[in-house]
């Protein structure tokens, strides 16, 4: 009933917080997709409650009563860990052929936990007094089933860590790996006593409890721990959840007075250092340009604010010029213009590519009588809200947000937020700062896809980048 109770507080406390992150009201919450699956749980719950309550009064039944109570209550608390496993990362793992399989072993890796640690701590709980019998019987059927539970622990756990993580390196390199790490670490722990328990404390209860008691009680130490560690990666997103194999970045473009054609690539489309190939023919003869240098210029247009940087390009093999630097230094849109110098003039081709990281998850929030909200997943760093108060064409007022990883809102030293119409053509509309972590911005959106980008910089240099695109339909077009 404890146990229960706390499940209880904390499905309030979730409640309240899913509640406030909204900024609706409880009645408009259950209208949403948050909302039904917190009643799903609350349901589930309010089931193993009631179980719980009639085992408690059957306990001078006949014993087929009490076993059939508790019976209900472990398989209504089986369906409040599968709700809570279909709400969770393992769901958002992709395709419903991976998500599912996922969501099996979350519930499965939840189950085992609560049949392993909840059964030792009510096993210690029914150890008080002198060693028995029936109480040495008891350490040993229930050693078996521990046994059990720690393999389904075990395979389950490093089946999910391997899925959600893009790499080994992930381990220390992301807040999520590294919080992984400390719950495998305190896994290894419990299993290490569990290993003590089994050779040594179950052999010798029958004597005596002592050894068991202490190392049991290690047990459920560490294990708190452990549920500490994993209330903290549901706070975080997964690596895996944005891993894309980086492509190759290509871009193509001429001059204004169309004399010139560039067509430059790269190995990757990802930030960082990377090696980069440009192609100048004639735009008409499609001939190699004789040029004396050629130049790129860096321009990253989601950060009006930094400057621009330049890389000389070599001569390489058949006309191209190629060379390396780290001038696309994060992620967002840049504008590279390659300068083609001749004998007796120059010119500039602008072009614009995007330099890629992890897909962002991206929740829309609609509730009737008010703005829309698209919250944006940071990697690792919190969320990004964005909320149009009209999503027609024309002027518009966006609200954006930024939030930590537990949903307060984060202090932002700078803001910039850039709008690209479907034209493809890139706008840094006027921003107004509302509060330390809200802004609002004036745009004008146009019919097709709008899409928006935040840059945002903390005071101790974190950036955060958000990107949400807004499809806005027909103005001629009738609501159904």
């Amino acid at each position: 009933m404890v146990g229960w109770a706390a499940a209880l507080v904390g499905l309030v406390l979730l409640a309240a917080a899913q509640r406030r992150n909204a900024g609706a009201s409880y009645v408009a919450l259950v209208h949403t997709a948050i909302g039904r699956t917190l009643l799903a749980r609350a349901v589930a719950l309010l089931a193993a409650g009631a179980a719980l309550f009639a085992a408690a009064r059957s306990a001078e039944a006949p014993a087929h009563e009490s076993r059939r109570a508790m019976s209900g209550a472990a398989l209504a608390t089986l369906a409040a860990m599968a709700v809570h496993s279909a709400a969770g990362h393992a769901a958002a793992s992709g395709p419903l052929a991976v998500a599912i399989p996922a969501a099996v072993a979350q519930w499965t890796h939840f189950a085992a936990v609560g049949v392993w640690m909840g059964g030792l701590a009510a096993l210690l709980l029914a150890l008080r007094g002198a060693p028995s019998p029936e109480k040495a019987e008891a350490v040993g059927r229930f050693s078996r089933i521990a046994a059990v539970g720690l393999l389904a622990v075990a395979v389950t756990g490093v089946w999910r860590t391997r899925n959600e993580l893009s790499s080994w390196h992930d381990l220390a390199s992301t807040g999520y790996g590294r919080t992984v790490a400390v719950k495998l670490a305190l896994a290894a722990a419990i299993a290490a006593l569990g290993a003590f328990n089994r050779w040594r404390s179950v052999p010798a209860a029958a004597t005596s409890l002592r050894l068991l008691r202490r190392a049991g009680g290690g047990e459920l130490a560490l294990a708190a721990g452990a549920v500490v560690a994993a209330a903290v990666l549901g706070t975080l997103a997964p690596p895996r959840s944005g891993y894309a194999a980086p492509t190759e970045l290509e871009a193509e473009g001429a001059d204004f007075g169309t004399t010139v054609r560039v067509r430059l690539t790269a190995a990757s489309d990802q930030p960082g250092p990377n090696r980069f190939l440009a192609r100048v023919v004639d735009y008409d003869s499609k001939d190699p340009v004789p040029a004396r240098r050629v130049t790129l210029r860096f321009t990253p247009l989601d950060d009006p604010g930094v400057a621009s940087t330049s890389l000389a390009l070599d001569r390489g093999a058949g006309e191209a010029w190629e060379g390396s630097g780290p001038n696309l230094a994060f992620d967002g849109r840049w504008r590279i213009t390659t300068r083609i110098e001749r004998e007796r003039d120059s010119v500039e081709v602008p072009l614009d590519v995007e330099a890629k990281t992890a897909p962002q998850f991206v929740s829309v929030e609609r509730i009737p009588g008010q703005a829309p909200k698209y919250t944006v997943e940071v990697r690792t760093e919190g969320y990004v809200r964005f909320s149009p108060d009209s999503e027609r064409p024309g002027p518009s007022v966006v609200s954006v947000t930024c939030y930590d990883v537990v949903g307060d809102e984060r202090p932002i030293e700078q803001m910039v937020v850039t709008l690209a119409g479907p034209d493809g053509h890139i706008r840094t509309p006027p921003i107004r700062r509302l509060q330390t972590g809200s802004f609002v911005v004036d745009v004008v959106l146009n019919e097709g896809r709008n899409t928006l980008a935040a840059v945002a910089r903390t005071s101790d240099g974190v950036r955060l980048r958000a990107v949400v695109a807004l499809d806005v339909p027909d103005a001629s077009r009738k609501d159904p």
